[in-house]
């Protein structure tokens, strides 16, 4: 196990007076999908010759943070690089589907111009309020919100002062950054989030600041984000 002790800058003080606690959210490395750009969402496919390769290099990376936790999206291509890491640091990851990508539905194994053919007139009203309109069958960003923010924050509580690290998807790391950088949902792959990107964050629920990388910490145009229900934060990281 890994000693205890700060990352980097002093935590700032938070409400109740309990100090902010540290996200290091990393997206998984590459499948086959990822490479032919299909929607995955719950689909559970494991890492490509590529992702393997990049397990290493995201391990690496790890080994000057001190770490309180790890914690998972349960789909494979999440959980291989968190036992990695877990095997880097000395740490066990904890699993959780409230972690999982963003549900497509009925477009998952299918490429945007696959699910425009077959829905013409739907993929492009859910295109253009992906927040609001969910995919057939799938999930819209604000049902994704939902069920993963709370989360999050719970992770960050539980580690004030420190930071755990938090292995996840595309999906999720865009609905957590488009607000905060007043980046429309419709435009969310402008933010260059690929395949084992690394995203620190200090939350302090409403407040959240991205730290890293550097791109994206300046854009921030907004630190705090709409209340949440109390009670979804102490639900059970099932």
């Amino acid at each position: 196990m890994r000693a205890s002790g700060a990352v980097g800058e002093t935590p700032r003080g938070s409400p109740g007076g309990r100090a902010p606690g540290r996200l290091l959210l990393v997206r998984h490395p590459q499948t086959d999908w990822n490479a032919e750009t299909r929607w995955q969402g719950h689909a559970d496919l494991p890492l490509n010759a590529l992702g393997r390769a990049q397990v290493g290099a995201a391990a690496e990376g790890l080994l000057d943070r001190d770490v309180a936790a790890i914690y998972t999206s349960d789909l494979l291509r999440a959980r291989e690089l968190a036992v990695a890491l877990g095997d880097r640091l000395g740490l066990r990851p904890r699993v959780s589907r409230r972690l999982r990508e963003r549900s497509m539905g009925a477009w998952e194994g299918l490429t945007p111009a696959e699910a425009l053919a077959a829905w013409p007139g739907f993929y492009p009203r859910v295109e253009a309020d992906p927040f609001g309109e969910d995919p057939p069958g799938g999930e819209s960003f604000a049902r994704l919100l939902a069920r993963t923010r709370p989360a999050l924050a719970a992770i960050a509580r539980r580690h004030a002062g420190r930071t755990a690290v938090v292995v996840t998807h595309g999906g999720i790391l865009k609905a957590i950054l488009c607000p905060l950088l007043g980046v429309p949902f419709r435009d969310r792959d402008a933010l260059g989030l690929g395949n084992g990107v690394q995203v620190l964050l200090e939350v302090a629920e409403p407040g959240w600041t991205v730290l890293k990388p550097e791109r994206l910490a300046r854009r921030q145009v907004r630190r705090q984000l709409d209340p949440i229900d109390p009670e979804a934060v102490d639900a059970p990281l099932r």
